[in-house]
């Protein structure tokens, strides 16, 4: 990038006639060149680089590989029953509280993975001969054309396994067993935007008031089961207070309940705001869910809850990336509403029923999809607040959400992939730190 900007710096001088100071006796020509030649050398290798066919099979399988470690380290945790005491001698983790006896989390997450893998090879050519086709927004970057007729909907090949296997191996927990029904409300939500989208070969589909409005019912619905179920109507010990962090305390009260409907109904925007490109949001997801069963491990309410919704987190990333085998780019099958408004709420639903402490670590886990949904009211915001008397604004991004602004700024798609693939890992690892102290 900054090659490029150097290189067109040169340019505008010398189209502008600006003039070298002369070279001093037996100065060797060659001696620009060289730098000219190493920026080409580099470029040369970058396009080549990220031309590469097998780079998205690569990036997939080297996230998956992190994952798949961090999941393992994580039940080592879970059945080592390890503590992780603060310096004033209170225990900041209890990893042991609701142990299994048996690797729960790491059986949920690679059986959802390669169920889920194996699954989408049935589901694809289902979704081809149904012509459950992609239909490319018209004000999207130019280079989406060509994703134009890859199946969509994908969602179906992954989202059942994954609740499948959290409800199998928690003995259908009423916990998991809510979760999982305000997962499958907000995949049916999806699936019926998909098919609109599709009837009407446009990519308008469920009409957003209607979406907000369906979304807002389905948070509402396990907000209060969750409040009847396991808070005993809000009056059970810790749904009152937040820990924020360390002995910092927020006290909520009722509130918990607005702020839970509200952290359910911008996940689910937020998460499919974000799915834009080969394998993102699938990946991304999955980094967040490995996190989010850290937090809820270390802050949730109710110990029992705490393995039973970790079990759950485990199973939805392993059936991220199991999906990612054929979503990764250039990708063969896309989720779709179906799939990413599903993901978004499952991580805000799994939050609301651990518990008002962690709410603060999810915030940070699921940073990369608020900057993506911020990235968008900003871009609004900024149109509105700059139009003109001839009724057009100027745009702070290029183009919004931001992975479309790097897009359109030069960087290939697998390259953005990358950098947020990396982000999410960041900010997963962040969220279960400030969840632990």
């Amino acid at each position: 990038m900054n090659d490029e900007g150097t290189a067109e710096a040169a340019e505008a001088a010398a189209a502008a006639g600006a003039v070298e100071p002369p070279k001093e006796a037996g100065q060797d020509e060659e001696e620009e060149e060289v730098p000219m030649e190493q920026t080409l050398a580099k470029r040369r290798f970058y396009m080549r680089f990220y031309s590469w066919p097998a780079l998205g099979k690569w990036t997939a399988a080297a996230l998956a590989l992190v994952l798949t470690a961090a999941v393992a380290v994580l039940e080592v945790m879970v059945q080592g029953g390890i503590d992780i005491v603060n310096q004033d001698g209170t225990v900041a983790i209890l990893l042991m509280r609701g142990k299994p006896q048996f690797p729960a989390l790491l059986i949920a997450y690679l059986a959802s993975a390669l169920a889920a893998a194996a699954l989408g090879y049935a589901v694809l050519p289902l979704l081809r001969a149904l012509k459950a086709a992609q239909v490319v927004r018209t004000d999207g970057p130019s280079s989406h054309a060509k994703k134009k007729g890859t199946p969509t909907m994908g969602g179906l090949s992954f989202l059942p396994v994954a609740v499948t296997v959290a409800c199998l191996l928690t003995d259908f927990a009423p916990a998991v067993v809510a979760t999982s029904a305000a997962t499958a409300a907000y995949a049916l939500l999806g699936c019926a935007d998909d098919v609109a989208k599709m009837l009407r070969k446009n990519s308008s589909g469920v009409s957003m008031r209607a979406k907000l409005a369906v979304q807002v019912v389905v948070a509402l619905s396990f907000c209060y089961w969750v409040c009847t179920q396991l808070a005993a109507g809000g009056l059970a010990a810790g749904w009152a207070t937040a820990t924020l962090v360390g002995s910092l305390y927020l006290p909520l009260g009722a509130f918990y309940w607005p702020l839970g409907v509200f952290v359910m109904t911008a996940q689910t925007n937020a998460v499919n705001l974000t799915d834009g490109l080969d394998g993102l949001s699938a990946g991304t997801c999955a980094a967040a869910f490995v996190g989010l069963a850290v937090v809820v491990l270390a802050r949730a309410t109710t110990a029992t809850a705490a393995m039973e919704l970790a079990v759950f987190c485990c199973a939805m990333a392993g059936a991220a990336v199991g999906f990612l085998a054929h979503n990764r780019y250039r990708a063969v099958m896309f989720m779709g509403d179906t799939g990413s408004l599903a993901l978004g709420g499952a991580l805000g639903a799994v939050a609301v029923a651990a518990g008002p402490s962690t709410m603060l670590p999810l915030l940070v886990t699921t940073g990369l999809f608020a900057a993506e949904a911020a990235s968008v009211i900003i871009q609004v915001a900024y149109y509105k607040a700059t139009k003109g008397p001839d009724g057009v604004g100027k745009r702070l991004f290029r183009m919004a959400p931001f992975h479309h602004h790097l897009e359109l700024g030069g960087w290939p798609e697998v390259g953005v992939v990358q950098a947020f693939y990396l982000a999410s890992l960041l900010l997963a690892s962040g969220g279960g730190l400030v969840a632990v102290f």
